[in-house]
């Protein structure tokens, strides 16, 4: 699109401030975000940038080089089921240090020098450029070309969930791309994919060089090409003497050879990890970071070519980031530094060795990715996440030759357990590194602010189902509860747009509301005493935080895992992250182990009495009550009786609204409302105009401002909390497609819909809005037309065309109060027309002879269109004759 205004660009050496600077999930705006980096340490991601990442809605993938791959199982919990790690397999080093998150509306791009480890984003010295993008404010160019760059991947050697993945961050950017104006200036994305990073840069004299890379190759190849390239008067070094891997006499005598001066200088004391090549010209400048050290591997060669994997920023009159500070540093106080060789410099694996770089779990299988065809028969073993880390058992072999294999999937193996291979050289055994087994589905799950992951408490969903006794005393404990809390202190309200639209007042200075952090948490507490912990847990999604304190160890949680201090004060917010997702609820929906008649008949009862307490509760009470009801609805309690438990859930569901609502609880309502319509539409008659269907309609039409706050990763949540891994469960893509359908302001595809519901011996088509074809079975076309028009909005114009299995196909039109008719008669075409209203309906005219020869406006023979067929075709879009 067309260019617009400066891009909205950020330089910091601190990617993880910045990101909880941006208070990135209020609006959960993405939905993907994929990080690459050389090495990896997953427990500081999990700790430190998981969670925050996840609650912006999107789904998240590491992509790491899997030669230097070496990671500590005892640090990870959530590795195959909260996000994706995916390997990268290449002759040289995949090393592009870039983060991109990306969503419908808006897009951050992060292009720097650290990798993804405690080192990389908090303690050294790093360079980093952020760029924002939206569809208000446009995005920078930079969008476009990394989805450009991540289409590119496609070359390298990855397991199939790293390559979808890469796939769907591309897309995100494209489609923004599209969507939104590009802003004007900003940095040029480099890569390896494009060729030589040095080829990709100015051409033209420079006067000075400023240089950095904590990486130098040995042979200053790199330094003799930029020499030779721009044929500077001066070139500055800045330098971390024993820190800086480098041979400085190599680099000295490259630069004496082409008459250049060549001066270090001290770099500081903090370990500097940014790369930087700045270039100084009479009346230019320009700088290239990213991931590129000052090596042959890294700007000398494409990827095509054997190159390392890199991506990097062209800057054109950018910051001045050179680092290199104070007088001259003399060449006797640069030692060589020989420690170890810059990534990408080291010699290839030797082909053949098996490499495992993914591991998926499919249902009873494991399906395997190697990075190439193993040239010897090798053993796969495999450790369950519960389970010492050192703990494998032996699940299969491969033999040589192998390069994708599925085996059977012992149950203990799961999403976040480890499989690794092994083999012997010479009797000696060697094993490969683990991965860890990733759900692919779980992995894709778009959750909101992370949860907490360790809850219990003395009741649960399915305790209260078990126990007549239990449920009489939790529902009176709230009234008691409740009835204190009130007399102590009201209850803050909540900060809608629909209170504000209401009242015509703003916020109110000094008046708390649900939406304020303090408030939100005695909002959370408050509920936690009246529902119980693991009920307000689950009745807002996650919302309501457990305090550690209350928390008892379950069996979720790993044998090996450390135990964490239960003390309010010891508690660490940030240590939440990597604690998020370790939990896996049991499945929520309970079974009666044989109820008996009277068992079923007090359920039924108390799931009556939980629907008539739902009046003036608040929010979060609502969700809980209306949770247990359509869990109820699911259960064997009913004797064939579904108006029963239809009439409990709709009137359950029409008090889900309010203007109590906080901010952090919107989606799990909106999601909770989502899924009761949807089994409120499984049974409701399709003719909305009475009965269930006219309850449905009314309850519909009553949720539709918390429909809206739906979120499909809410809606998995919970159909994985009532259902676990139930085949017959309803998926959430139906559900937020059932949702979307009812939001819609066009009624026609949901005409079409119920009418297909009602007669599933018909196929039945909407060609267009207003316009409905029909085939089957159908001996009478007016007749059948008029019962499509009992589903159709009314005043509107409705055309249908019925084509009966056997004999001539026909048009019935109704517009305004006329009813035309096109069918063939004895070979020939007739066009009648029809006074509708009142008493006299379509579906009179079409059995009754009397009321069909009274409602005639035009008189035979018909053979030609009277001006009223003509009209009411017209007004349809049709053309007489056919449409």
């Amino acid at each position: 699109m067309a260019d617009s205004a400066a891009p909205q660009l950020h330089y910091t050496r601190d990617l993880l401030a910045h990101l909880f600077a941006g208070d990135l999930g209020r609006d959960k705006p993405f939905t993907e975000a994929l990080f690459t980096t050389f090495n990896v340490d997953l427990g500081f991601f999990e700790t430190r940038v998981l969670g925050l990442v996840r609650s912006t809605g999107a789904a998240v993938t590491v992509l790491a080089d899997a030669r230097v791959w070496a990671p500590d199982p005892r640090s990870v919990k959530g590795a195959g089921a909260a996000y994706t790690v995916g390997l990268v397999d290449m002759p040289r080093a995949f090393h592009p240090k870039v983060a991109v998150l990306a969503g419908p509306e808006r897009a951050l791009l992060a292009v720097g020098s650290g990798n993804l480890t405690t080192g990389g984003w908090l303690s050294n010295a790093e360079t980093v450029t952020i760029a924002y993008g939206d569809v208000t404010s446009g995005v920078p160019a930079l969008v476009e070309q990394a989805a450009k760059w991540l289409r590119s991947l496609t070359v390298l050697r990855a397991g199939q969930l790293a390559h979808d993945a890469i796939g769907r961050a591309a897309t995100a950017l494209e489609h923004l791309s599209e969507r939104a104006n590009r802003t004007d200036g900003g940095p040029t994305l480099v890569t390896t994919s494009a060729g030589p990073i040095l080829e990709q840069l100015p051409v033209g004299h420079v006067d000075e060089l400023r240089l950095h890379a904590p990486f130098h190759d040995p042979d200053a190849a790199a330094l003799t090409a930029l020499i030779d390239r721009y044929k500077p008067r001066l070139v500055r070094i800045a330098v971390q003497p024993g820190m800086t891997v480098l041979e400085p006499a190599a680099l000295e005598e490259a630069a004496a050879a082409a008459g250049t001066r060549l001066l270090w200088q001290d770099a500081g004391s903090t370990y500097r990890h940014g790369k930087l090549i700045e270039a100084h010209a009479t009346h230019a400048r320009w700088s290239l970071t990213g991931s590129a050290n000052l090596t042959g591997a890294a700007l000398l060669r494409g990827l095509d070519a054997g190159g390392n994997c890199e991506v990097g920023l062209l800057h054109h009159d950018g910051p001045d980031l050179y680092p290199g500070r104070g007088p001259a540093l003399s060449s006797a106080s640069v030692p060589a530094n020989r420690i170890q060789k810059a990534p990408g410099e080291v010699d290839a694996p030797a082909a053949g060795v098996p490499r495992l770089l993914s591991a998926t779990a499919e249902g009873g299988v494991l399906r395997l990715e190697l990075a190439e065809h193993s040239r010897m028969a090798v053993d796969v073993e495999a450790g369950g996440f519960l389970g010492l880390p050192e703990e494998f058992i032996a699940v299969g072999s491969l033999p040589a030759g192998t390069r994708e294999a599925v085996i059977p999937r012992p149950d203990a193996i799961t999403a976040r357990g480890r499989v690794r291979l092994a083999w012997a050289v010479d009797g000696v055994r060697i094993w490969g590194s683990l991965v860890f087994v990733t759900d692919p589905s779980a992995v894709l799950h778009r959750v909101p602010a992370p949860s907490s992951t360790r809850t219990n408490v003395d009741v649960d969903v399915a305790q209260l189902f078990r126990s007549a006794a239990l449920q009489a005393d939790w529902l009176r404990q709230i009234d008691t509860v409740m009835r204190e809390q009130a007399v102590a202190v009201p209850l803050p309200r909540a900060t809608t747009t629909r209170v504000v639209a209401d009242t015509g007042l703003g916020g109110v200075d000094g008046w708390q509301t649900v939406d304020d952090p303090d408030a939100w948490a005695r909002y959370s507490q408050d509920a936690i005493d009246r529902l119980g912990l693991t009920i307000a847990h689950l009745a807002s999604g996650g919302a309501v935080l457990p305090q550690l304190g209350r928390i008892a160890t379950t069996a979720t949680v790993p044998i090996w895992d450390d135990v964490l201090a239960t003390s309010e004060a010891d508690f660490d917010e940030e240590q939440s992250a990597d604690e998020q997702d370790s939990e896996i609820d049991e499945p929520e929906t309970p079974t009666l182990a044989d109820p008996t008649d009277a068992d079923r008949a007090r359920t039924r009862r108390w799931l009556g009495r939980v629907t008539q307490q739902l009046g003036e509760r608040p929010a979060i009470d609502r969700c809980a009550l209306t949770r247990l009801v359509l869990i109820g609805t699911y259960m064997d309690l009913w004797d064939g009786e579904e108006a029963v438990w239809f009439d409990l859930l709709a009137s359950a569901a029409r008090h889900l609204p309010g203007d109590d609502i906080p901010l952090p609880l919107a989606p799990q309502v909106g999601s909770l409302a989502a899924l009761c319509l949807y089994r409120l539409d499984q049974v409701a008659e399709p003719d909305r105009r009475t009965g269930t269907g006219l309850r449905y309609r009314e309850t519909s039409a009553s949720s539709r401002d918390v429909l809206s706050m739906a979120e499909q990763s809410h809606i998995s949540v919970l159909l994985e909390q009532m259902f676990g891994d139930q085949t017959l469960a309803p998926t959430a893509e139906a559900v937020m497609d059932h949702a979307t359908a009812t939001l819609d302001a066009n009624p026609w595809p949901e005409v079409a819909r119920l009418l297909q519901l009602e007669h599933p011996d018909w196929y039945v088509e909407l060609e267009s809005d207003g316009i409905i074809y029909l085939e089957g079975s159908i001996t009478n076309p007016l007749r059948a037309a008029a019962q499509v028009l009992t589903f159709a909005p009314r005043s509107a114009t409705v055309a249908v065309n019925v084509q009966p299995c056997r004999g001539e196909p026909a048009t019935i039109v109704q517009h305004a109060n006329t009813l035309a008719v096109q069918a063939t008669v004895h070979g020939r075409t007739q066009w009648k027309t029809y006074r509708i209203g009142g008493l006299v309906t379509a579906l009179m005219i079409a059995t009754d002879r009397d009321t069909e020869q009274r409602a005639r406006i035009d008189r035979p023979p018909w053979l030609s269109p009277s001006p009223t067929a003509r009209a009411a075709f017209e007004a349809a879009g049709l053309r007489l004759g056919g449409n």
